[in-house]
């Protein structure tokens, strides 16, 4: 006699299904955890541009601007607003209401309105604060 060595179709359907679970299960997980990474890589993405526009105004001696625009994106730039540098997207979880919608350096690399920009990311305070002078600016979590 032959035998041969296989699966029956019941197997089959029934490793499916087990798979099927597992996928259906983590997937919910997988986008949170890519949402919680956006919004992490664009708070260290933010800081980055900000020393980088801090630089450009010592160095350059011009003022230079991050300018937060309505449609989720801000944009880096010096002068005039047609000497678009640099355009990022925002997250979409990330929702902030300003009072000023610019961060400006003047040519000596100084803040020139401190203050603190406030953030909002499910549900989670962030305030980034600028101090009067030259200090770094800082992001604190509520």
């Amino acid at each position: 006699m032959n035998k041969e060595s296989g699966f029956t179709l019941l197997e089959l359907l029934f490793v499916l299904l087990i798979i099927s679970i597992f996928i259906l299960l983590t997937t919910p997980s997988m986008v949170a955890l890519k949402e919680k990474s956006e919004v992490n890589a664009f708070k260290h993405l933010l800081d980055a541009d900000i020393l980088y526009i801090q630089n450009k105004a010592f160095h350059h001696r011009k003022e230079y601007i991050l300018g937060f625009l309505r449609n989720n994106q801000y944009v880096l730039h010096h002068g005039k607003v047609g000497n678009r540098e640099i355009v990022r997207q925002i997250p979409s979880a990330v929702s902030y209401s300003m009072k000023n919608t610019n961060i400006m350096y003047n040519l000596k690399g100084t803040i020139i309105q401190p203050g603190t920009y406030v953030f909002i990311v499910d549900g989670r305070l962030y305030r980034l604060v600028f101090p009067l002078g030259k200090g770094r600016h800082w992001i604190d979590e509520s």
